[in-house]
């Protein structure tokens, strides 16, 4: 029977258990020096970010389609009493800045930045750099 969302059900009870996904192996791309290509500004459940991109460093063909293995970086933005969206200066994306000598987040594209691993609450490692 479908409901108005055009869920259907059905029963997976026999089938369905814990099953382990392949992990992909991120270590051997630390240190590799690639360019940011992709800069643009989201919103999300916790607010608004910036989310930056590098080049692809390897594309992997899986059964269900290829995965793009890149390193991406989420900066968190603030808004003050007036209502100016920006970040502060002890904020990552402030410090992201000032290190590479940098005005604006946009001024970012092309920069060349250096691989590294983070690992998430779920223990998957994934590309970022800093």
């Amino acid at each position: 029977m479908e409901n108005k969302e055009g869920l259907k059900p059905v029963n997976l009870q026999q089938q369905t258990g814990e099953i382990e996904l392949p992990k992909i192996d991120v270590t051997k791309y630390i240190g590799k020096e690639v360019q940011i290509v992709a800069v643009g500004t989201f919103e999300t459940v916790n607010g608004l970010v910036v989310r930056m991109e590098t080049e692809p460093v390897e594309t992997l063909d899986r059964a269900k389609g290829s995965i793009i293995l890149r390193g991406s970086r989420l900066f968190g933005l603030n808004q003050d009493d007036k209502g100016k969206i920006g970040w502060t200066k002890a904020s990552k994306l402030g410090v992201f800045l000032e290190k590479n000598k940098l005005k604006h987040y946009n001024d970012a594209l092309g920069l060349k930045v250096k691989l590294q691993t983070n690992t998430n609450k779920n223990g998957t490692d994934f590309l970022t750099f800093n």
